[in-house]
């Protein structure tokens, strides 16, 4: 079954195809929740979730609006606290957050640089 989640404006709303943008939560309250994470226009990362069967998704949260339009990168935790890492828009430099899964869904961290070098 294909589901469509958003339309998205962004030039590469899925990153790289090496990339994790589907993933699932392994253990844990949630056990088996899916999240998708997209940007859904340039400089702005979202996040839809579903339960199984995975029949509805959720409508598409803004979970950073100061990406570049580029690239991406996350991954998950047994538990299903997510760590997304992307480039600041303003500083160029690596980045990323920690979004910690609540039961409506992930609450989003504190930015943190990885990499300020050229």
């Amino acid at each position: 079954m294909l589901t469509k989640l958003a339309d998205t404006t962004a030039a590469s709303p899925l990153g790289l195809a090496a990339g994790h943008k589907l993933l699932r939560v392994s253990a844990g309250n949630w056990i088996n929740r899916r999240v998708a994470l997209f940007m859904s226009a340039p400089h702005t990362i979202v996040l839809s979730w579903s339960d199984s069967p995975y029949l509805s998704w959720t409508s598409p949260v803004p979970i950073m609006s100061d990406s570049e339009d580029s690239p991406f990168d996350a991954v998950i935790n047994a538990g299903g606290d997510l760590i997304v890492a992307y480039t600041d828009q303003a500083t160029a430099r690596l980045v990323s957050r920690r979004l910690t899964i609540t039961s409506t869904g992930w609450t989003v961290g504190t930015k943190v640089t990885v990499y300020d070098g050229a």
